[in-house]
């Protein structure tokens, strides 16, 4: 349910609960007319007025937390969708293998990975199936090696751990997460 109609239907079940109420409130004041036969007219006026404030009030509160518990639950849903759709985006970055501008990418990168070293040596990481292309746009500037960890991309490391790049997908996307989930979001909440 959208956000807007999850206020509307909070409203409409706080009015008929503030209606519930002024009919209580009603019968309250005219068994008070009748006990109180005492008191003057402006008297029981003032107190119905009074207790008919006081239920406004409730209801008020009511509904305001009724608002900020249904935005508390759209957050939630909104954060554990988020979370699925990266969690299902890091599952799938070997996938980009197979995409005709990935592998022309992966030894741009590794070539500026290699600008940033200086001749320094290095060791460049990446998938197994990603070795020729790397070890080809190194050249003989670094040693190159397959690694389990990286699924897709390059992470170089520098030969006395001092410089460490990761430019792997999985350190992209995660780098890229607030920016990506900003722009989801933008898309899931864009009328349809």
């Amino acid at each position: 349910m959208a956000l807007p109609d999850l206020l509307a239907a909070l409203e409409r079940e706080a009015e008929a609960r503030t209606a519930e109420e002024l009919q209580r409130a009603e019968a309250e004041a005219e068994q008070l007319r009748q006990t109180a036969a005492g008191e003057s007219l402006a008297q029981v006026r003032e107190r119905l007025a009074e207790h008919a404030r006081a239920l406004r009030a409730s209801s008020e509160e009511t509904l305001a937390a009724a608002r900020r518990k249904a935005e508390a639950r759209v957050l939630e849903a909104r954060r554990a969708l988020l979370e699925r759709v990266f969690e299902s985006a890091a599952g799938h970055q070997a996938e980009v293998r197979g995409w005709a501008s990935y592998r022309p990418a992966l030894e741009r990168e590794t070539a500026r990975l290699l600008a940033l070293t200086d001749g320094e040596e290095v060791t460049l990481l990446c998938a197994s199936e990603d070795r020729p292309a790397v070890a080809g746009a190194a050249g003989a500037g670094a040693r190159v090696e397959a690694s389990p960890e990286v699924k897709a991309g390059v992470r170089l490391r520098g030969a006395g751990g001092r410089l460490e790049v990761d430019r792997t997908i999985a350190a992209r996307l995660a780098s890229s997460r607030a920016a990506l989930a900003i722009r989801l979001v933008g898309q899931l909440e864009r009328p349809r």
